[in-house]
């Protein structure tokens, strides 16, 4: 079975992808690559992200990568690097619809006609942003996949291909999309990961202390024996100390 699992950046969900589960294949955005214990696609189809060195180096570590047609040449002549098909993304979709990184990742992954797409840190809600304009080409590609029999898995946590509500029944337009509890809950649940990163910055930084005072020594000793070498006499420890 061929699972692929889209990750945007939308703290929400981002973290609750499979990636301890070999059976799905991780797709990034390429910038936010290195924050993830395992990727095997990236993507960046922005062309003018390529003037920046540090995209350029994310080309240097060798994972697929889909890029724009007008990506560098020198970018686009490596093995591992491949342009993505917009002829082929309209021809799925029947017209242009590829209004953010989220639709370029969809229809790339409808092309490879997988059983599961599941997206996580993919929300599209908050109003007066990019993204929440970008919602409803989001909508449109997850509509086509499961149109083809691709079965989409959107986590509860995402308020991505869902409504709170059912127009002529229960409709409560203006709602926002989590509520109090659940705002709470994630809230929680990033606080959790503060305080156990905290915890591990107190031990690495008594780790570096320790090496810290060790390092100190050696390098004591190591002005010691070049006394000694030059031919100095250290006959004991206060000595020792005092020699520079």
């Amino acid at each position: 079975m061929k699972k692929i699992a889209i990750i945007g950046c939308s703290p929400g969900s981002e973290m609750l992808a499979p990636f301890d589960d070999p059976e799905w294949e991780i797709w990034v955005i390429a910038e936010y690559c290195r924050r993830y214990p395992r990727v095997n696609k990236m993507f960046e189809i922005h062309n003018f992200k390529w003037t920046n060195p540090e995209t350029q180096k994310l080309a240097d570590i060798g994972i697929p990568f889909v890029v724009s047609s007008e990506c560098p040449a020198t970018i686009l002549g490596r093995a591992h690097v491949e342009p993505f098909d917009y002829q082929r993304a309209c021809d799925l979709m029947g017209r242009n619809y590829l209004a953010s990184t989220c639709d370029y990742m969809l229809a790339r992954a409808i092309m490879e006609s997988p059983d599961v797409i599941g997206l996580w840190g993919m929300d599209m809600a908050v109003h007066d942003s990019e993204y929440f304009h970008q919602n409803p080409s989001a909508n449109a590609w997850i509509g086509l996949a499961k149109g083809m029999g691709i079965d989409v898995f959107v986590p509860e946590e995402s308020p991505l291909f869902k409504r709170t509500y059912i127009y002529g029944l229960t409709e409560r337009p203006g709602m926002a999309p989590f509520t109090y509890d659940q705002f709470t809950a994630l809230a929680d649940d990033h606080q959790a990961r503060i305080d156990q990163i905290k915890g591990q910055i107190e031990y690495l930084q008594s780790m570096m202390h320790a090496h810290d005072g060790t390092v100190q020594a050696y390098r004591q000793m190591a002005r010691v024996a070049r006394a000694i070498a030059g031919g100095n006499d250290v006959r004991d420890l206060k000595n020792a100390c005092q020699i520079k």
